[in-house]
């Protein structure tokens, strides 16, 4: 088969049979198997300034992500061990694996050492056409987003989520 890349697919896909797809590419049925339709690996997550970027030191900094057609699945963890002084604007969360294709939201189920307003919790999105979630707090009916003024020496985060590439 000539190319069987995700970004060569067309939309007219068969029911799973077995371990394979069969895929209609311009009129000609090929046969590719589930596993070449999937792509797993892993990035280097940021912490940022938009203003100024700043260059955070970090203990652990992860990202793994699992593509299936144009669904990515992310997990970052992050842990902070020094804060650049220089960084200033809206904190973002950099280096996703693929740029998103729509808006979709992202959980953070682990937190530390992140300053938020009193009975407020942190999320994040990423937007159409981004490679970054925008993190933000919020207490159910006000949403803010988070600032550099929010990023200690020791932050830690683990965020999960999917989103269309």
């Amino acid at each position: 088969m000539a190319d069987s890349k995700i970004s060569a697919l067309t939309a007219k896909t068969a029911p799973v049979i077995t371990d394979e797809l069969v895929i209609n590419d311009a009129g000609v049925n090929k046969k590719v198997a589930v596993g070449d339709l999937t792509e797993k690996g892993t990035f280097t997550p940021t912490l940022y300034g938009l203003t100024t970027a700043g260059t955070q030191t970090y203990t652990n900094q992860t990202g793994k992500y699992s593509r299936i057609g144009n669904i990515v699945y992310i997990t970052v963890f992050i842990v902070m061990s020094a804060k650049d002084a220089a960084t200033s604007g809206d904190l973002r969360l950099g280096g996703m694996p693929y740029p998103a294709s729509d808006y979709s939201s992202m959980s953070i189920s682990y937190l530390s050492n992140l300053t938020l307003t009193s009975s407020y919790f942190a999320n994040g999105f990423i937007q159409t056409g981004s490679d970054y979630v925008r993190l933000f707090e919020s207490n159910g009916t006000t949403r803010n987003v988070l600032q550099d003024t929010a990023l200690t020496a020791n932050t830690s985060l683990i965020l999960s989520g999917c989103y269309q590439a």
